[in-house]
């Protein structure tokens, strides 16, 4: 069981880091410059990493890429669709904005999108998986947990500055600070007031 979890994380990692180089270029590509994609610090980008994982367990066993694609299309769809709403009410902002494409619903979520994203589901159950599942069933156990360990360590801390970065960590910490200074110049006082 944890074996099956730590290769779920590494496929988690994998195709976050695809997803994310696919967005890097094709947002470079538009914007002609140099743009780095994604929620997180580094070259992640979670959405994809957790599509495909979903993929992977929902369909895995399924071989018709007409079934493959159309519930990879809506499954896809509803979960950028409910990402898009969850991150601006947490953060206040928007990752992506599809209100130039046509057949879009509130900008969160278009058809060409999803259409895409269907495709993606094709070409990861069907086409990347099954060399994706080759290549970490080779990885010997001890370097497995060690590899999973560290990259999950990674990560971790990434999301963690990530985060704290937009809630701006630092100005609660200034005040967790102030409140930590008030609070030993009163014990203080009071130390002295006993004497």
């Amino acid at each position: 069981m944890i074996i099956t979890l730590e290769h779920y994380f590494l496929w988690f990692l994998f195709y976050s880091f695809v997803g994310w180089m696919y967005e890097s270029i094709l947002v470079s590509c538009q914007q002609h410059r140099l743009v780095n994609r994604g929620f997180l610090n580094g070259p992640l980008c979670p959405i994809y990493g957790t599509g495909a994982i979903l993929g992977v367990a929902i369909l895995g066993n399924v071989h018709n890429p007409i079934i493959i694609f159309l519930i990879s299309m809506v499954g896809a769809t509803i979960l950028e669709y409910t990402t898009s709403w969850v991150m601006e009410q947490l953060f206040h902002a928007r990752w992506w904005d599809y209100s130039n494409f046509r057949f879009n619903l509130q900008g969160r979520v278009c058809l060409l999108g999803a259409l895409i994203f269907g495709l993606g589901g094709v070409g990861v159950v069907l086409g990347s998986q099954p060399y994706v599942e080759r290549v970490t069933d080779m990885i010997p156990l001890p370097m497995l947990h060690t590899l999973v360990t560290v990259l999950a360590l990674i990560t971790i801390i990434d999301l963690a500055v990530t985060v704290a970065g937009m809630l701006e960590f630092e100005r609660v910490l200034d005040l967790l600070e102030d409140a930590c200074d008030g609070l030993l110049r009163y014990v203080s006082r009071q130390a002295e007031t006993e004497r």
